[in-house]
């Protein structure tokens, strides 16, 4: 039938499978809509790596592959080039985790220390961060916030995120908020997700402000700054933290 003249001809060029797989990735990405690089490219390698594993998958079953596959030109080059990639891409998404590649040094490196002076946000000083938890989301600093919550930096020097510590309200210190957080925030974020939902099916236009501020103002508390503009970013934001919750579900 017409899957087994599609099969064959995917055989006869096993190099339309790269083709293939740039057309899917190309459209998933308009699908998804990434704001940052960092986004478009967890969607890129998500998704070639979803490609690669169901090609083994196919290799692996169906041994008419194999004829096809040893009468490729230079198989040795193309498979020491193949695993060259495959080691690059996975140091970087180690190295991203923070594993050390030194026999010298831990693999985990050792729990921080918790200041002596330390002492937890109470029921008052935990009241805030819902609040301040949805605006690092609209201001599109999500992945920024699990980064701080979890090593205490960004490893960047984004303006934004400057803002929003400054947005904390005054009294709270880092280490607690952190604390707070590290128990909180998925709990937070999936909590949030229905008025995001709301928020990322707003329509614009010349009342786009006007409905946000209808569909925050009620929950936000007043210790948070409400904010004065950037209402479209927002809907952007709300949108691209929904796509990629979405994706890490699949």
């Amino acid at each position: 039938g017409a899957r087994a003249l599609e099969t064959a001809a995917l055989l006869a060029d096993l190099g339309s499978f790269e083709r293939l797989l740039d057309l899917h990735t190309a459209l998933r990405l308009l699908e998804t809509s990434p704001e940052t690089p960092a986004e478009a490219w967890r969607v890129v390698a998500q998704n070639r790596g979803k490609a690669r594993g169901r090609l083994r998958a196919l290799v692996a079953r169906e041994t008419a592959w194999l004829p096809a596959l040893l009468a490729l030109d230079a198989l040795g080059a193309r498979s020491a080039a193949a695993i060259a990639r495959f080691a690059w891409s996975w140091a970087w998404q180690e190295l991203a985790v923070d594993f050390p590649f030194d026999p010298d040094r831990p693999v985990t490196p050792p729990c921080e220390a918790l200041p002596a002076d330390f002492v937890p946000l109470d029921e008052a000083g935990r009241a805030p961060l819902p609040t301040w938890v949805l605006l690092v989301v609209l201001k599109g600093r999500d992945l920024h916030l699990e980064r701080w919550v979890a090593t205490g930096g960004t490893g960047d020097r984004d303006s934004t995120w400057a803002r929003l510590m400054k947005d904390l309200p005054s009294g709270l210190a880092y280490p607690a908020v952190r604390h707070a957080l590290a128990e909180l925030l998925p709990e937070l974020l999936a909590a949030h997700r229905p008025v995001l939902e709301r928020l990322a099916a707003l329509p614009g236009g010349r009342t786009l402000k006007t409905d946000t501020t209808a569909l925050l103002a009620p929950g936000w508390h007043p210790d948070v700054p409400f904010p004065r503009a950037g209402f479209p970013t927002f809907v952007a934001h709300a949108g691209s933290f929904l796509g990629r919750r979405r994706e890490d579900e699949r």
